[in-house]
């Protein structure tokens, strides 16, 4: 109702079937209750906005790799503090360069850690 006629709807959420939430299951970053009540899959995005009256202009996945690497060591209980700071510190680089280089490939997969979707109302 407060859309504008010609406007357009954004949104961004952790991205609940992404290849991190697979990789670490209850430990992953985002479950984070009470500020994430809903978790969201592209495709329960897109029933959504289309059970709304909305087309879909753009769906896009995408990664902070720095974010992405954090959350893969962080099951394994290895920080950037404490007793494993040495080894993050060693393992975090060569992560970096790994997980950055195949991060493009996942998300044109839309397994990425975040969804984007831009709708614009059907008139």
């Amino acid at each position: 109702k407060i859309l504008n006629k010609d406007g357009i709807i954004i949104f961004q959420t952790p991205n609940y079937q992404s290849l991190m939430s697979r990789f670490t299951g209850n430990r992953w970053f985002w479950l984070l209750v009470p500020q994430h009540l809903f978790l969201y899959s592209v495709h329960s995005l897109k029933f959504l906005l289309n059970k709304n009256g909305f087309s879909i202009l753009e769906i896009y996945s995408w990664d902070d790799i720095e974010e992405f690497i954090d959350n893969l060591l962080l099951p394994m209980r290895i920080k950037n503090k404490g007793k494993s700071k040495i080894l993050y510190q060693l393992l975090f680089p060569l992560l970096i360069f790994i997980f950055g280089c195949f991060s493009p490939l996942w998300n044109r997969f839309l397994l990425g850690g975040e969804n984007v979707i831009y709708g614009k109302k059907i008139k």
